[in-house]
């Protein structure tokens, strides 16, 4: 969708938390966000002719070792 909107840079799907979610929560939500991210790199590259960028998000929450771990 966001490729037929025509932006130069397209933003990956995540899963945004709260800062005062525990880090159990933030680890759960980091994989979900990531394995979206490795769903929107395949697509992204199936269609991509060079007019657009993708953009990845770093997740991890307050936790710099999860921020760190992908």
């Amino acid at each position: 969708m966001q490729r037929d909107l025509g932006p130069d840079l397209v933003v990956v799907l995540d899963e945004c938390t709260p800062f005062h979610v525990d880090k159990a929560y933030t680890r759960q939500s980091m994989h979900l966000s990531h394995r979206w991210a490795q769903r929107s790199l395949a697509e992204f590259d199936r269609g991509n002719d060079g007019a657009q960028a993708l953009y990845g998000i770093i997740q991890g929450g307050v936790y710099e070792d999860l921020r760190r771990s992908h």
